[in-house]
């Protein structure tokens, strides 16, 4: 009866996105044991501001009694004044005590009752009384379930009505983020980014792994819990124990047999599992397993795919060993692999061939499908035996891929300078040669650069990068004297087939490669505005790869931080993203994204930095110390050394364009630190910039000689800096010399309205038709394209309430897997961003990232009518319990005035709004009888009558309000009136088939006046 005490890891993350869920009848959070639903459930409710009840269900509560006898005793725990707390009989009963607290019983307008471990009485009597009693409580009563399997309740209805939020197994997965923290501040042993990364991996974001495997290491020697790490002990004494004692040894026998039958399977499809058990009841197994969430993640929405969590399934495999002996598991693995080879999964058969050593099939298998085992250069190749690995070409040119996904330029060379010397057919070398050339090309000073869009990117790095512009588009060449000549077309604007693979080898078009490299090219250029055009049209275009799509992600928030747009509220979108895109460098880069936004985030970027000099990659240690210090420098620091060192590493790589950049930055941070040498540093990073053709690079030093100036020199200075921006359209902000006023003076890319006519910021409405306001100006919202209109009309309808990431997709792209559905949202919420901005308003602080959930920021619930009308349908119906008439009165008007007709019209028939708009609908029309009968009680039968007129307007059908306008209006005295509405009713009842009422018959059962009984 009260909550656990947990030390762990706040969930930053999840419990801002839970801050609006208390307005939603229930918080259901799934997923599987060990995931961290109790832990995030406790913190929830002792975090959150409203007296809350905690009651945790075991098996007993099975019995409808037992589980509302305990559900009493947990609400008398914050409601001292509730009736039957001995224990109620029914759930009705229960709803009607609830709804029947006395006035002044609540302290605050909520109460949260936490519901942990719901699945325990999961299709009992319990549990279905408890679906009424959430279903018929008070508004003022709030539910915050956990469960390994949704209850049997009507689910869909509370979700499409916004009574529901939902956190699920994704949401629960610890982040690589969240895992670092956990290590260091929990756990107080931290672990190197790339170690911590592996093990968020291997272990998918498991918090119980995560726990278990700091209970197996703690206190070793670093050396220790490294190989423990590279392990991951999937088959440790302590993994082993919780999943038997908390998953396994919990499920029917048949459930068990299924699962460690096909423990050897990768790809769990029912057809391969009932040709591997002979029998045909996979199928439905697998939907039982997936409805229980068993560890099982469905791999394709269309058609029933399934995989094992990693940890799980080398669980289950020591079972299979255990259950058969080692020979007969073997034999087993073996069969498994040979259907999955005849089913064309070659990686999932190897493993499985690998895992019962059958050496002859695995080399069978390499010598028959090495290129296409090739293209999936992963963690198969770890389990190969050594001499095999480095003797077959296939295999090498897999590690070599492999190599270069991840960063290690180095070992790929080596790599591919074995397996030319191998003897290896025409067609392999020159796949290798020309693999080889792209590495060499990013990793040696001075190589040529190789066809393709990788090869046009390192020579848009190198030197001259506005040379890769369409020629069209490209500025003016400048007279002879001047210190950059535009080059002619490059490959972006030929339009050829890139048959090179860039560094990842991600397979991105010459099109779409062209194209990131053009958006490059310009940012470096100094032509921030254009190039973040095109970074957001790669980002948001679907049809766009994800891959390429998240590098334009990426590489679109180092612009927009050096263009002085915030970038904070951007970076959960961010690595969303580059998770979805699952690309190995980019994921172990992307986390050093944090320090574009300065402050704690650059000691995260220079950690990702010093992990990739450790894993051997120079190019990821660039990016992420660039991201360090962009930061600090667009946020006000100085860093001096990390600069010098910088530059220092570029100048290495032969990365000219960049590093002038980077010399003119450095030449800011030795004037605000006041060091004498930034004027000479200045003049030398605009030499340098000049000789590399950077013309932004080359203002900004310029104007820092300006600013460091005086009189005529600073004047001629200015002369200069403003006929490079106006000769190359440039339009990079110069943050001031003064470090405390640098963020707040650093102008966007995209000329804005001046600040001074902002307005009061953001309103919406919703009922009646869709209307928003922004700083006092009426957006119109027909520029964006129908889905994001309508992820925009959804947020809206909530009224500043975050609304769940898969709640947005589900009604928005049902027909769409998980993952294509977020990323469509993303390009969704991005350009509703745009929309905002363009009206000089921070889209990503308007529509803001929390958690797994996004939300429409009102500066209030007063600026929403959603909002206004709920807050004073609710503030009536308490005043009505607490008998308080005038209160009913007012609230009730409050009501009906926010209430300007159906939710969103402009959203016709669409699934997502019909239940709420519904909903809505019929609270009004309860409300207008609220406030009639109240008037009535009062003695105002004028309000009455109009109150009861105004809710006919609303829901003709409400037979309640017909009746009730029709008492009113004959105690009123109004005989001819009551007559006409006596007619209007009977014309609707007879529309709907149903037997009218006589004149007679209403006179006679009318209530009797006062005047009457006088």
């Amino acid at each position: 009866m009260r909550p656990p005490r947990v030390r762990a890891l706040p969930r930053e993350r999840l419990l801002r996105s839970l801050a609006g869920a208390i307005d939603h009848r229930l918080l259901l959070v799934t997923g599987p044991a060990g995931c961290g639903k109790t832990t995030l459930l406790a913190q929830f409710v002792t975090t959150a501001p409203d007296p809350s009840a905690w009651y945790q269900l075991d098996a007993g509560d099975g019995r409808e009694t037992t589980m509302l006898a305990h559900l009493a005793q947990a609400l008398a725990s914050v409601l001292p004044h509730l009736d039957g707390v001995d224990g109620w009989h029914s759930a009705d009963e229960a709803a009607e005590a609830l709804d029947a607290l006395p006035a002044g019983a609540l302290a605050t307008g909520k109460v949260v009752l936490a519901l942990d471990d719901l699945h325990a009485v999961a299709g009992s009597p319990g549990e279905a009384a408890l679906g009424t009693v959430v279903e018929l409580a008070p508004p003022w009563l709030a539910f915050a379930a956990t469960c390994r399997q949704p209850p049997a309740w009507n689910l869909p209805r509370l979700r499409v009505s916004g009574a529901l939020y939902e956190v699920g197994p994704d949401d629960l997965r610890f982040r690589s983020w969240e895992v670092e923290r956990l290590f260091a501040d929990v756990y107080g042993e931290p672990l190197p980014p790339g170690d911590l990364a592996r093990l968020a991996h291997g272990l998918e974001g498991w918090a119980a792994g995560l726990q278990l495997f700091h209970l197996a290491t703690r206190g070793k020697h670093a050396s220790e819990r490294r190989r423990a790490v590279a392990a991951l002990p999937a088959r440790s004494k302590l993994i082993r124990d919780y999943l038997s004692g908390n998953v396994l040894d919990e499920l029917p026998a048949e459930q068990r047999t299924f699962l460690v039958d096909t423990s050897v399977l990768g790809r769990l499809t029912p057809a391969l599992c009932d040709e591997l058990r002979q029998v045909g009841d996979s199928r439905r197994l697998l939907a039982e397993l997936e409805d229980r969430q068993v560890f099982v993640t469905r791999l394709d929405e269309d058609e029933p795919a399934f995989r094992y969590h990693e940890v799980f399934r080398g669980y289950l495999e020591t079972r299979l060993v255990e259950r058969d002996g080692e020979e007969q598991a073997k034999e087993w693995s073996r069969r498994a692999a040979g259907l999955m080879e005849a089913a064309g999964c070659l990686v999932d058969a190897l493993r499985a061939f690998c895992w019962s050593g059958d050496w002859a099939a695995v080399e069978r298998i390499v010598a028959t499908g090495g290129a296409e085992l090739a293209d999936d250069s992963g963690a198969w190749l770890d389990l190969l035996p050594a001499g095999l690995a480095e003797d077959d070409p296939w295999l090498t040119i897999a590690a070599a891929r492999r190599a270069v996904a991840t960063g290690r330029f180095a070992t790929a060379l080596a790599l591919y300078e074995r397996v030319e010397r191998l003897q290896v057919s025409d067609a392999r070398r020159d796949i290798c040669r020309r693999e080889r050339a792209v590495v060499a090309a990013w990793l040696e000073p001075g190589a040529p650069v190789p066809p393709g869009w990788a090869g046009r990117l390192r020579a848009v790095v190198r030197s001259r990068p506005l040379r890769a512009v369409d020629e069209r588009r490209a500025v003016p060449r400048l007279a002879a004297g001047g210190s950059i000549v535009a080059g002619p077309v490059g490959e972006a604007a030929a339009g050829t087939a890139d048959t090179a693979a860039g560094p990842g080898r991600e397979p991105v078009s010459d099109p779409v490669g062209g194209a990131l490299v053009e958006a490059v090219a310009l940012a470096l250029g100094g032509r921030l505005g254009e190039s973040g055009q095109r970074l957001v049209a790669l980002a948001d275009d679907p049809d766009v790869a994800l891959p390429a799509a998240a590098a334009a992600r990426v590489t679109l928030t180092a612009v927009n931080a050096l263009a002085g747009r915030p970038v904070a509220g951007e970076l959960d979108d961010l690595a969303e993203v580059v998770e979805l895109a699952d690309m190995p460098w980019l994921s172990a880069v992307a986390p050093a994204a944090a320090g574009l936004g300065g402050g704690e985030g650059r000691a995260r970027a220079v950690e990702v930095a010093a992990e990739r000099d450790a894993q051997g990659d120079p190019w990821g240690s660039v990016a992420a110390r660039f991201f360090a210090v962009l930061g600090s420098l667009v946020t006000g620091g100085s860093p001096v050394d990390d600069l010098v060192d910088l530059c220092d590493r570029l100048h290495r790589l032969d990365a000219g364009a960049v590093e002038a950049w980077c010399r003119a930055w450095l030449a800011t941070a030795l004037a605000r630190s006041g060091d004498a040498r930034a004027l000479e540093v200045a003049r030398t990073a605009e030499s340098t910039a000049a000789t590399a053709g950077v013309p932004g690079a080359e203002m900004w030093a310029i104007t820092v000689q300006a600013q460091l100036g005086e009189g005529h020199e600073a004047a001629g200075h200015e002369a200069r800096a403003a006929d490079l921006r106006r000769r190359w359209q440039l339009d990079v902000p110069v943050p001031p010399l003064d470090g405390d006023r640098a963020a707040d003076q650093a102008s966007p890319a995209v000329p804005q309205r001046p600040a001074a006519a902002r307005g009061p910021g953001l309103r919406v409405r919703c009922l009646g038709g869709f209307r928003l306001e922004l700083d006092g100006r009426v957006v119109d919202v027909a520029a964006v394209k129908p889905r994001a209109r309508a992820a925009l009309h959804l947020l809206a309808a909530h009224g500043g309430r975050p609304v769940h990431a898969e709640t947005l997709v589900d009604a928005l792209w049902p027909d769409l897997d998980m993952a294509a559905g977020k990323r469509n949202l993303q390009v969704a919420v991005s350009s509703l961003r745009r929309l905002f901005d363009d009206h000089n308003s921070g889209g990503s602080r308007l529509v803001r990232r929390e958690g797994p959930a996004y939300v429409l920021a009102l500066p209030d619930v007063g600026c929403a009518d959603v909002a206004v009308f709920t807050a004073a349908r609710d503030e009536a119906r308490d005043a009505a319990r607490a008998g308080d008439g005038a209160h009913v009165l007012d609230a009730g008007d409050r009501a009906l005035v926010a209430y300007g007709g159906d939710l969103l019209p402009e959203e016709g028939p669409a699934e997502w709004v019909v239940g709420l708009r519904r909903q809505l609908a019929a609270d009004a029309a309860d409300v207008a009888l609220l406030v009639g009968e109240t008037a009535a009680t009062l003695g105002s039968r004028d309000i009455a009558a109009a109150a009861f007129g105004r809710g006919l307007d609303i829901d003709r059908y409400h037979d309640g309000l017909w009746r009730a306008l029709i008492d009113a209006q004959e105690r009123s005295g109004d005989l001819a009136a009551a007559t006409r509405t006596l007619d209007r009713y009977n014309d609707v009842l007879r529309e709907l088939g149903l037997d009218t009422v006589p004149a007679a018959v209403v006179a006679v059962t009318a209530p009797v006046s006062d005047e009457a009984l006088a």
